[in-house]
């Protein structure tokens, strides 16, 4: 198990990251990955998504684009980033099915939503965080 010590350093360095680059890195992340494509044919609107780690949003653009018919997505975007945070909101207002929230929050230090959830999407956010600490525990 990480020790506390390297687990706060690494949110530390991740957090930095992202204040110095998210302009780039949400320039570099308009579209999405090919490997969403596949679980649009297990999902169905209405649904409720909690995307960890949502970066500029671009998950709930591809769901509301993606997904047929116009039910409405209720999504909750969680990030750290609030530079990324204010993209996700710019991107999912062109949604008119998106009824979307964001959260600005560190994932190791609170806790998630409670509530019923369809789709939880945690991506590369896991890469580096302890298990035991926050939404982790």
């Amino acid at each position: 198990m990480m020790n506390d010590f390297t687990a706060d350093a690494l949110n530390r360095l991740n957090q930095t990251f992202y204040e110095q680059v998210g302009e780039s890195f949400d320039a570099t992340r308009g579209q999405a990955w090919r490997g969403w494509q596949p679980i649009t044919a297990h999902l169905t609107a209405p649904l409720t998504v909690l995307d960890i780690g949502c970066g500029n949003g671009r998950f709930a653009a591809f769901l509301a684009e993606s997904l047929p018919g116009d039910a409405p997505i209720a999504y909750i975007g969680l990030d750290s980033s609030a530079y990324l945070l204010e993209r996700a909101r710019e991107n999912c207002a062109r949604h008119a099915r998106l009824q979307a929230t964001f959260i600005h929050q560190d994932i190791l230090a609170g806790d998630l939503p409670a509530q019923e959830l369809t789709v939880w999407r945690c991506s590369a956010c896991c890469i580096t965080f302890p298990v035991g600490r926050g939404v982790w525990r």
